[in-house]
C-alpha cells in the first residue's frame, strides 16, 4: 500500500505522492517545474511496488520541518505560503482544471503573479507540502541532503554513506520502524536504530535466504546443509562485513514513509 508523500520511483523517474483519494493517487514529477499532477490508480502503484517494478525511493526532503534554519527565511517561507494556502486547503484542486482556476482566482489576471503562485506550488509538493517546504534552499543547512548510496562497512555510527537501497533493504528498514518506532513499545529514534543494526546484522529482518546462496554455487554443493550457510551467516567475522544503513538512512526513510516527526528524545 502506498502513501501520501511518497517517493516512487517508476522507469528511472522519481514521483511524489501528493494526494490519495479513494483509488486515485495524484502524483508530481520530481524534477523540473512542471505542476501538472498524473493521475494513477493507487491499487496499481502498490502491486508495481509489490512486484518490484516501482521502488519506494528515500526522501531528501523528509527531514526539512527541523533543519536548521534563520528567521529572515521563515518569514520567506510564511509569505509564499499565504499565497498557495486557500488554494492548496481546496479540494477542486485535483480536479480536471482545477489547478489553473483556483490559480487564476488568486492571481486575478496578473500573468506574473500567476507564474509565481505555480512555481511556489510545485516546490510546495515535491519538499514535503510543510510550511518549511518554502524555505529557499539556499546557505547553512537548508537544502537538500545527500543522496550518495555507495556501500560502507562501519555504517552503524552514521557517519557512513551506507548501503545500496535494494527491496530487501527498505523492506528490512519498513520492519524495523514498524517493531521499534509504532505502538505503545516505540523507542527513541537512536535506541530504534541501534536495536534495527543489531537486528539486521544478525538476520532477523532480512531473511537471508540460504536456498538463494546454494543455488548460485556448483550443482556438486547440493548437499551442502542450510544450517551450515546459517552459521557461516553469523559468524562474527562475516557480520563484521555487513554493510548496515545509516542512521541517516534510516531516518530518513522512517520520516518519508511514516510521516512527520516531532523532535525526540534521541
Amino acid at each position: 500500500m502506498i502513501n501520501r508523500n511518497e517517493i516512487l520511483k517508476m522507469d528511472g523517474i522519481e514521483y511524489r505522492v501528493v494526494q490519495i483519494f479513494g483509488d486515485t493517487a495524484h502524483l508530481i514529477q520530481m524534477n523540473g517545474q512542471s505542476v501538472e499532477l498524473i493521475k494513477c490508480l493507487a491499487s496499481g502503484l502498490s502491486k508495481g511496488v509489490r512486484a518490484g517494478r516501482i521502488t519506494v525511493e528515500l526522501d531528501e526532503w523528509a527531514d526539512v520541518e527541523i533543519r536548521p534554519v534563520s528567521e529572515e527565511l521563515v518569514k520567506k517561507a510564511e509569505a509564499d505560503y499565504k499565497l498557495i494556502e486557500l488554494i492548496v486547503e481546496n479540494p477542486l484542486l485535483y480536479t480536471d482544471g482545477g489547478r489553473k482556476r483556483l490559480v487564476s482566482a488568486v492571481s486575478r489576471g496578473d500573468a506574473q503573479l500567476e507564474r509565481r503562485i505555480n512555481l511556489i506550488l510545485g516546490t510546495y509538493w515535491r519538499r514535503g507540502q510543510v510550511l518549511q517546504s518554502l524555505v529557499p534552499a539556499y546557505g547553512g543547512a537548508t537544502g537538500p541532503v545527500s543522496r550518495s548510496r555507495k556501500r560502507g562497512r562501519r555504517a552503524a555510527d552514521g557517519n557512513d554513506s551506507g548501503v545500496d537501497l535494494s527491496p530487501e533493504v527498505l523492506d528490512a528498514m519498513n520492519e524495523g520502524c514498524r517493531r521499534y518506532l509504532m505502538g505503545e513499545g516505540k523507542l527513541p529514534l537512536r535506541k530504534a536504530y541501534e536495536a534495527f543494526v543489531e537486528d539486521y546484522r544478525n538476520g532477523r529482518l532480512v531473511e537471508r535466504r540460504a536456498d538463494v546462496v546454494e543455488s548460485n554455487e556448483s550443482p556438486f554443493n547440493e548437499h551442502r546443509k542450510s544450517s551450515e550457510v546459517n552459521e557461516e551467516m553469523n559468524d562474527s567475522r562475516v557480520q563484521e562485513e555487513i554493510a548496515v544503513p545509516t542512521f541517516n538512512q534510516f531516518y530518513y526513510f522512517y520520516r518519508s514513509r511514516y510521516g512527520s516527526l516531532k523532535k525526540r528524545n534521541e
